[in-house]
Parts: structure tokens; sequence; C-alpha cells
């Protein structure tokens, strides 16, 4: 009988999740491209982006292979300070993830699931906290979303904000992919 330590080799999984993409920014961006997915095989993508501010006021959304047209829509809830409110939108182009904040290098933490396999329309939901400094978080949003292109492989999806170099140095953003089949 053998004994003392055992040094593991190889992958292990217990049906979780598998990391495909991962980016520390060393520079701002205002966007970033996650390309050669395959939707259609990996069916949900989960999302997270740990946000650095690079600029203030500003907006993530994800675009599927980068389809800026006015067919997404979400519902949501959010707190702003103290204040809750319900929101709605029927005709964006992305689906929103969240907000930035109102200052620069505020930091925000946003994870997105994307039910990713055409046939379907897309649907999607997301948490964020923003405008975290100190002990503070100044606001919270849980969306659902969809894009209701229902054809097209998804192969590729764009992070981006709506003020230039939003994503500033430091965000880090990470793509994950169900081991097994959904």
């Amino acid at each position: 009988m053998k004994s003392g330590n055992i040094i593991p080799q190889g992958n292990f999984s217990a049906d979780t999740w598998l990391k495909i993409y991962e980016n520390e920014l060393t520079e701002a961006a205002t966007s970033v491209t996650i390309s050669g997915l395959d939707g259609n095989t990996d069916v949900v993508y989960r999302l997270i982006v740990r946000q650095v501010g690079g600029a203030a006021n500003n907006t993530i959304g994800v675009r599927p292979n980068n389809d800026s047209a006015a067919n997404y829509g979400y519902q949501g809830v959010d707190g702003v300070g103290s204040t809750a409110e319900a929101l709605r939108n029927t005709s964006q182009t992305s689906l929103l993830i969240g907000y930035s904040g109102t200052t620069l290098n505020s930091l925000s933490w946003k994870e997105l699931f994307l039910y990713a396999k055409s046939g379907y329309i897309r649907t999607s939901i997301s948490t964020a906290a923003s405008e975290i400094s100190g002990t503070t978080t100044v606001e919270i949003d849980l969306l659902g979303g969809c894009w209701n292109n229902t054809t097209d492989n998804i192969t590729s999806i764009v992070v981006f904000t709506s003020v230039a170099d939003g994503l500033g140095i430091g965000t880090f953003i990470e793509l994950w992919k169900p081991l097994a089949k959904v």
C-alpha cells in the first residue's frame, strides 16, 4: 500500500464551469471582443466583469456577434442609495448589465448569465453592484434581458461601455461555459 503525499494531475471537474476567457486591462478601453465562441455547443455563458470606471456616468452592455440593432430588451429593479425603482426598455441596442457610477475609478461588479443556443430568444439575467468605494455601494441592479435574434450562432461577445475608455485600467473580464451539457 502506498502512503505519503498524493499529487493530483490533469483536469478535475464536478460538472461546473470552465473559464474560456480572461483579461485584465492594462489600458483603458471602450470595448473588449471575446471571439472564437460557439453558442450552439456551449449553450450558456457566464460573464463576470469587475470594472474600474475609466470614465464617469457610463453603462456596460453586451452585444452577441456585435449586433447593435435595437432588438434587445430588459426588465429590472435597482436600488440607488435608499431609493428602489423598476425599469423597462424594449428597444435597446445591447444587453444592459449595469451602470458604472458617477465618479472616475469607482468599482463595479457585474455578472451576466446568457442562454446562447440559437433557435430561441436569447434570455439573460444579470446582477450588478456599482460605484463601490470604501464601505459604500451606491447602486445594485437585477436585470432580466433578451436578444430577439433566434437564428445566428453566437461566435463572439462584445463587452462595451457607453462612454469612451469606460473600462478603466485594472478592469477584469472573465467568460465561462458549463462543463456539462445544459
